[in-house]
């Protein structure tokens, strides 16, 4: 079974029943955590395009072979989200919520076209540091240069293959996702179910689904943890119920937190000064 939650939004993610959650099956060898009760399934939803979705290629081969290699998620193929990533869903919760402060300041046009192709420009980027000497003043350079587009990649590196996908800000409050899988293969199969493409929306609708994403975690966290008491309260040796509390405590007021956080106030300056000595075309 899986905990559904409401109609697709933005954030689309299903918890595992939280009697089929590995980490209570194997609770005499394995630590319940706040982040070990979230397994569950995930995917990005905008309009038609589907992120960090498999293709359907992939998931039949899958299908097919009854064997999916140890490297490749999701491990379980469910049958209603076989092409969503297997995982922590607080993973994805973290990794969104970490990036919220650079999301929140809109770029510069000169940033903004680079936007248009930005793997392809960072592709080029570290081709020049590769043939630069083995300076600190290069590698100086090159991080002033890419830190601000590796900061606006949203983390997926514990895939294989990863999915690159930028989240950022422009002058008119749009929030954009650019996304490009073109060369991200599964034994020569496409990976993922949208190769690459763009879509915006608002500041305030993207902010509004992540206020959606952070609220129903919470909620169905909170009634999970809840169970874990009930059931294996008294198996202390197990679970350290005062430490699950405290986790699910400072995670309620994570959002939040980050929210109050001041704007990075980039160095957009020192960014382009970096790109021009860099001299690398879009």
């Amino acid at each position: 079974m899986v905990e559904k939650t409401c109609a697709i939004p933005i954030f689309d993610f299903h918890l595992d029943d939280i009697e089929d959650c590995d980490v209570i099956k194997e609770r005499e060898k394995r630590t319940i955590s706040w982040y070990t009760l979230t397994c569950g399934y995930y995917r990005i939803v905008l309009g038609d395009n589907f992120l960090l979705n498999y293709s359907d290629q992939v998931v039949d081969k899958w299908k097919v072979n009854g064997n999916i290699p140890d490297k490749y998620f999701p491990r379980r193929l469910h049958e209603n989200y076989s092409s969503y990533v297997d995982y922590y869903v607080s993973r994805l919760w973290e990794d969104l919520i970490d990036m919220l402060p650079v999301i929140r300041e809109p770029l510069p046009q000169k940033l903004e076209i680079i936007m248009n192709d930005p793997r392809r420009w960072h592709n080029k980027a570290q081709k020049w540091i590769d043939n630069q000497p083995d300076n600190d003043k290069y590698w100086d350079i090159y991080c002033a240069g890419t830190s601000w587009l590796d900061s606006r990649q949203l983390d997926n590196g514990y895939l294989s293959p990863s999915s690159p996908i930028y989240i950022y800000l422009s002058k008119d409050n749009m929030v954009h996702f650019v996304w490009d899988n073109r060369n991200k293969k599964i034994e020569n199969i496409a990976a993922w179910s949208s190769e690459s493409g763009r879509f915006c929306l608002s500041k305030d609708v993207f902010f509004q689904e992540v206020a959606l994403f952070n609220h129903r975690l919470l909620d169905l966290m909170k009634r999970r943890i809840e169970w874990v008491i009930k059931n294996y309260g008294r198996q202390e040796k197990y679970i350290n119920l005062e430490y699950l509390r405290e986790e699910h405590k400072a995670n309620e007021g994570c959002l939040l937190n980050k929210l109050k956080q001041p704007l990075n106030n980039e160095n957009f300056g020192k960014i382009l000064e970096a790109i021009e000595k860099m001299n690398i075309s879009c």
